[in-house]
């Protein structure tokens, strides 16, 4: 049980931290840095306090909508785009994990093997978020590809720590 929680806490901080990469790379910011880590912090534990729920429709709702508040809130980005950009984050997230579930199925042969067993909880979770960071890496580069070599030596180091 403990192994299970502080494995979800891990997941929602590489979570928060793979979004403010992608927010950061795509959009200026509208308040000072204090501020944009502290949303990210009230709104991931507040995602982490609801997965205890689990319920992953409620999940992937609140997800959504945290996002969508943080963009708002934090950057510069009208409203429609806000809306495009949680939703597109959320079906990658929701796809990635889905995808890996599928692959860690083919090899253990049952569906729901990362919610009786931490070694498959830990392997979703590393897969999921590699392909998570992948993703959301092309994205702001297609997105915004004039950012090319302005952030990209810190930013990458960053993103290879990661996993």
């Amino acid at each position: 049980m403990i192994g299970e929680k502080t494995c979800y806490a891990v997941i929602y901080l590489v979570e928060s931290v793979i979004t403010y990469l992608y927010f950061e790379y795509v959009y200026s910011p509208r308040k000072r840095l204090p501020l944009v880590v502290t949303s990210f912090t009230v709104s991931y534990l507040v995602l982490y306090l609801i997965s205890w729920f689990s319920n992953a429709q409620l999940n992937i709702f609140s997800f959504c909508i945290a996002n969508f508040f943080i963009l708002i809130f934090c950057y510069e980005c009208n409203l429609l785009s806000g809306i495009f950009q949680a939703a597109f984050l959320t079906l990658t997230i929701a796809s990635t994990e889905i995808l890996t579930n599928l692959i860690i199925t083919s090899i253990l042969g049952d569906y729901i093997a990362y919610t009786h067993n931490l070694a498959a909880l830990i392997s979703l979770s590393v897969i999921s978020k590699i392909l998570y960071l992948f993703v959301t890496f092309l994205a702001s580069r297609l997105l915004k590809p004039q950012k090319y070599t302005a952030n990209e030596p810190s930013s990458l180091i960053l993103l290879g720590s990661m996993p």
